[in-house]
């Protein structure tokens, strides 16, 4: 794998300390030994990762009208019954 370098702040003659700075050391967090780039293969990983959840989403959507199609169809056959009662007393 290509190795971009050292991770930022921590680079040799980047003063300010070199990456020794207070929020390392506070919150008890080290830098990463090394940073890699992504290859075409973890790109295309990660891509299909993206579709698979936009399909997700897509079919979330779907799934939710259908339920509220289903309601009301379930509504209109719940209260067609009483429609024609109202329509027949109407002069």
């Amino acid at each position: 794998m290509d190795v971009d370098g050292h991770p930022p702040g921590t680079q040799a003659g980047s003063g300010e300390g070199g990456g020794e700075g207070k929020e390392g050391k506070e919150h008890g967090q080290h830098p990463p030994a090394k940073r890699y780039r992504m290859t075409d293969h973890m790109k295309a990983i990660v891509w299909e990762l993206v579709l698979l959840s936009n399909e997700c989403c897509r079919l979330e959507n779907e799934k939710k009208w259908v339920v509220f199609s289903f309601l009301c169809v379930c509504l209109v056959l719940t209260i067609s019954p009483f429609s024609s009662l109202v329509r027949s007393k109407v002069p």
